[in-house]
């Protein structure tokens, strides 16, 4: 049996990352979607994604990067038994830019996995 992490689309991921500690730089907000795609982890960023409220480019590189990274990290750890065969579009990210960091977008990245995951698990 072929196993495949995603089995099937999961599209709409939400993950607002805004833990109440006080401190500064833990804010993120992203959209993703979770696509069946070739052997191993993809990410990409759609043609038509939005950054509602924030435009630092070079900000915006390094969260979209981090992301990545904090995506790639949880798939490691949490696919087990399955091959990784996704696409992860990036259709929506939200930033401050004052509370938000990479830190934070990397456990984004991490949530959205676990999220994927519950979707999935749920079905």
């Amino acid at each position: 049996m072929d196993r495949r992490f995603p089995p099937h689309p999961v599209r709409g991921v939400r993950v607002r990352h805004s833990p109440q500690t006080g401190g500064t730089c833990v804010f993120a907000d992203v959209t993703v979607d979770f696509e069946p795609g070739s052997p191993g982890f993809a990410f990409t960023v759609a043609e038509d994604v939005r950054y509602p409220g924030y435009n630092n480019p070079e900000a915006l590189s390094g969260y979209r990067a981090a992301l990545a990274e904090g995506l790639s990290d949880a798939l490691a750890d949490r696919v087990t038994g399955a091959e990784v065969a996704v696409t992860v579009v990036l259709r929506i990210l939200v930033a401050h830019k004052v509370d938000s960091s990479e830190r934070s977008f990397r456990t984004a990245g991490h949530l959205a996995v676990h999220m994927a995951f519950s979707h999935i698990e749920s079905q």
